[in-house]
């Protein structure tokens, strides 16, 4: 299981059965062993016991058949609790799969659990996470914090590079460089010598050119081209 950590990312398991919820456990172990990201995974029996943890979690399987107050009552006040958490119902019955997304749940896994099922899952869960990190940068010499997914591109100007977001311009001293390691890689190329790019906001590649969202063409360099092309697809298949 995964060394707890202070940006570990922290995962319930909340099953009343004490097989299932070892079980789902060591699956989801498995799971997350494969993924280079720090985690830790708490089982606990009871939906009361998950509430009153304060642990504020990251994501959370629930067991909807629970006794004393079931996982519907349960994922209700803990979104009421924590809004930003991610639950993923499990059942061995889909008749009260609505009820589920009612409060928000972000997936519904049946039993017995399938590893093909829960590994789409989690995957789900963790590129929803892409891009949530935060860089700091300067506006009107006050230091802001900006979320990476909301990044439209970077570009290097003489002596500061310039962080686009959605139609404002933020500056930083630091390099492109520099900047290329902080960036998420799994969302941001480095596609020219003077861009990189956020790829969720592209929305059209051809003549060896990008088009944002916000209308803004970049070219692309041609030693990067095909690379690009390769990175840009996997992006498209796996992180949309």
């Amino acid at each position: 299981m995964g060394k707890a950590q202070n940006d570990t990312l922290q995962i319930a398991i909340c099953d009343d059965m004490s097989m299932m919820a070892d079980k789902l456990t060591r699956l989801v172990d498995e799971i997350m062993a494969k993924r280079d990201i720090s985690y830790y995974i708490h089982t606990l029996l009871y939906g009361q016991e998950l509430l009153e943890s304060g642990e504020e979690y990251d994501l959370v399987f629930l067991d909807i058949e629970m006794p004393n107050m079931d996982g519907i009552e349960v994922g209700k006040r803990l979104k009421r609790k924590y809004p930003h958490v991610n639950i993923i119902m499990t059942s061995d019955t889909q008749e009260r799969i609505k009820e589920t997304f009612i409060f928000g749940a972000f997936r519904f896994v049946t039993k017995p659990f399938v590893v093909e099922e829960l590994t789409e899952a989690i995957d789900a869960f963790l590129n929803s996470r892409i891009g949530t990190e935060f860089i700091e940068v300067h506006k009107n010499r006050n230091v802001v914090k900006i979320q990476q997914r909301n990044i439209r591109y970077v570009a290097a100007c003489d002596g500061y590079t310039e962080i686009n977001v959605n139609g404002c311009v933020y500056r930083t001293e630091n390099s492109l460089e520099r900047l290329e390691k902080e960036l998420n890689a799994l969302l941001f190329y480095r596609i020219h010598r003077k861009y990189i790019v956020n790829m969720f906001w592209i929305e059209a590649y051809q003549k060896s050119k990008v088009s944002l969202d916000t209308g803004q063409e970049l070219d692309v360099s041609r030693r990067k081209r095909k690379e690009f092309e390769m990175t840009y697809t996997e992006f498209n298949l796996n992180c949309r």
